[in-house]
């Protein structure tokens, strides 16, 4: 009975299906909002015509990814929209499903269906980009834009890759992708707002404190250099800086989920 109170997988699928039958519409146009500003933006990161480098090489498409990232931050950011209106959100807590049910259909309509999509429209514009600029531009030859692929997001200009880095970065993004999704649980009014300044705000803190620590204990550190050269670890392959660092900005997200969960159940009471 506690279980069933808990999870219920028919009520699960009838929370789903409400949501998408009220919202599809904002569903939709999201998904041709985001299709269209990553196809500008990678359209206008992409050489046109003649380009000195004769293998444009896929490292170009990272800056319009990290561009592109931010819609699916503002997808994030826009979780729970019910929580913003008094009448709403009484109809949302009222609802006839448990709390973690509510904050898991949340959790795989924004972050894991809604970060499925993103990358498969990313995927799609890139190809499309590149196929109407060497339609329209005649100088530049198919060998000068080389096919995306969402391995060398992994790798830097000298071709390098490391597990433990790739693995670090992966997690870092899960973690700041859950923080927004979270976050916004805090806010009454206003959310979507006081969201993306408690993200910047959060992200500046963190650099804050690392340019402190390093003026703690590298006294040459200078103006808001961060010191990175600490004691070497794991076979001097990384310092015990990066994996501080890494450490931190990896597990996060095990600490924002339940965060967020526990405050959508303080509202639910």
């Amino acid at each position: 009975m506690e279980t069933n109170q808990f999870f219920s997988l028919k009520r699960f699928y009838l929370l789903l299906r409400n949501d998408v039958l009220i919202n599809y519409k904002m569903y939709l146009f999201t998904i041709i909002v985001a299709f269209l500003v990553d196809f500008v933006v990678i359209y206008m990161q992409l050489p046109k015509g003649y380009h000195p480098d004769p293998n444009y090489s896929n490292f170009a498409f990272i800056t319009s990814f990290f561009i592109c990232l931010f819609s699916l931050g503002i997808f994030l950011g826009m979780s729970f929209p019910n929580m913003d209106n008094k009448i709403k959100v009484r109809s949302y807590l009222l609802m006839p499903s448990s709390t973690f049910e509510k904050f898991l259909s949340q959790f795989l309509i924004r972050i894991v269906v809604g970060t499925i999509l993103f990358m498969m429209i990313f995927w799609i514009d890139t190809r499309l980009v590149r196929l109407v600029i060497l339609g329209i531009y005649k100088g530049a030859v198919i060998t000068d834009i080389n096919l995306f692929h969402f391995a060398s997001l992994y790798k830097n200009q000298n071709g390098e890759n490391t597990l433990l880095t790739n693995a670090a970065l992966t997690l870092f993004f899960v973690s700041i992708g859950t923080f927004i999704f979270s976050v916004r649980l805090f806010f009454k009014k206003n959310s979507f707002l006081k969201t993306a300044i408690s993200t910047f705000g959060v992200l500046y803190l963190i650099f804050c404190l690392m340019v402190i620590l390093s003026h703690c204990f590298f006294p040459s550190t200078f103006g808001f250099d961060v010191h990175t050269n600490g004691h070497l670890i794991l076979h001097s392959k990384i310092n015990i800086f990066d994996f501080w660092i890494f450490s931190v900005m990896s597990l996060s997200w095990l600490f924002f989920l339940p965060t967020g969960y526990f405050k959508l159940k303080e509202k639910q009471v």
